[in-house]
């Protein structure tokens, strides 16, 4: 039977995975945003793309990280949000989404 501390360590794991995908699939949305020529495709994955990074921000900044998975996470959420900001969508980008802890 496992530990409630090895429970705990997986939960952590699975969601961080959910939050390097989420990321992933937010830049998926740019990238389908930047070669589409439809401006409804273009403003639809805009803002699907926003919606992955403050969903990441907001959950990323909950979650206990080990300084690997904070060496992976951090660079790819400002990124994404670079591209965000690259996009005109100032709103959704932020320098420092969530405060280390």
């Amino acid at each position: 039977m496992k530990t409630f501390a090895e429970i705990q360590q997986e939960t952590r794991t699975v969601q961080y995975n959910f939050l390097i995908a989420d990321l992933a699939t937010g830049n998926t949305f740019l990238d389908v945003a930047c070669t589409t020529h439809n401006p409804t495709t273009r403003a639809r994955n805009i803002e699907n793309a926003r919606v992955a990074y403050t969903t990441v921000a907001r959950f990323g900044g909950r979650l206990v990280m080990s300084l690997e998975q904070e060496s992976v996470f951090r660079p790819r959420l400002y990124a994404l949000g670079e591209r965000l900001r690259e996009l005109n969508d100032e709103a959704t980008y932020t320098r420092r989404p969530f405060s280390a802890s």
